[in-house]
């Protein structure tokens, strides 16, 4: 009987050994995924630093070489003289093409910006037409591949039904 009972004890302690072991496989796992899941968000965080900073490198790289961006964006965006000697009679042309009046002439003002070789010139001039036409010459304005903007225009009803009078302003960047 006494082996029976040292059996008995025996397996008793290998089951509470084998379940304490259970729990500790079970805590140990816990914790484990606990720690690789923070550790998953502490590298996406890390990219995500990363991607910040190649792209504040990218801005710094590009402001270490600001002067070619400027001279880039000066040959891109800004009229030369002989362009904008161009632009006036496309501008006239536009005009007439849909079909639109001046009233007076264009007005030209010129003016230099930061004391440098850029020059901005101030366009003002009254049109009538019909509003189809006018819609249609701003979006040619706008559509320009170089720099033109539109800072303003008024419209007011003509004289003649179906008439519009427009007020426009403009600038134009030029460069020597």
């Amino acid at each position: 009987m006494k082996t029976n009972k040292y059996i008995i004890y025996i397996l008793c302690g290998l089951v509470a050994l084998s379940f304490l072991f259970c729990l500790f496989s079970l805590a140990y796992s816990s914790i484990e995924s606990v720690s690789a899941q923070s550790l998953q968000d502490e590298l996406l965080e890390y990219e995500k630093k990363e991607k910040q900073a190649a792209a504040i490198e990218a801005v710094h790289k590009r402001w270490q070489n600001i002067h070619s961006e400027f001279q880039q964006f000066k040959t891109e965006f800004l009229m030369k003289m002989d362009d904008f000697s161009q632009f006036r009679d496309q501008l006239k042309m536009m005009l007439s093409k849909n079909q639109l009046a001046l009233q007076g002439g264009v007005g030209y003002s010129y003016k230099r910006v930061f004391a440098s070789d850029i020059i901005k010139v101030d366009v003002g001039f009254k049109l009538i037409g019909t509003y189809p036409n006018i819609k249609r010459f701003i979006h040619e304005i706008l559509n320009k591949e170089k720099l033109i903007l539109l800072k303003g225009f008024d419209l007011d009803s003509g004289k003649l039904a179906g008439e519009i009078a427009g007020k426009f302003a403009m600038e134009v960047y030029l460069v020597k």
